[in-house]
């Protein structure tokens, strides 16, 4: 999806619902045609999208809701080839095409992690 069509749901959501909560999925992450002079990577968006998040009150982290209830979003993502596989993937293999991770291909660290990897 992209930036401006979160956008419009959460503000729609927002609009109708007291608390809304969030999870950004890979599909939210992959640069459309239309965002490629605004995102340089996926990382790029992320962090737009939690700011976007941030301005508009919606929750991305663990919040109760109720006495003893709590919704916890989980910002994660799984791909069964990394089980079998190595557990550092092939920067030159895109798994998802239209998400662009700042990958360091000599290293495998992830360029915006401050070189840990």
């Amino acid at each position: 999806m992209t930036a401006v069509g979160i956008e419009r749901a959460l503000t729609t959501l927002r609009q109708k619902f007291r608390r809304v909560f969030f999870t950004p999925g890979d599909h939210d992450l992959q640069i459309h045609q239309t965002e490629h002079a605004r995102y340089p990577d996926s990382m790029a968006k992320f962090i737009a999208i939690i700011s976007l998040c941030d301005d508009l009150g919606v929750d991305i982290c663990p919040a109760p809701i109720w006495d003893g209830l709590l919704v916890v979003p989980i910002l994660s993502w799984y791909d069964v080839e990394y089980d079998v596989n190595d557990p550092f993937p092939d920067p030159n293999v895109q798994t998802d095409a239209e998400c662009k991770w700042p990958m360091d291909a000599d290293t495998q660290a992830g360029l915006g992690e401050g070189g840990a990897g």
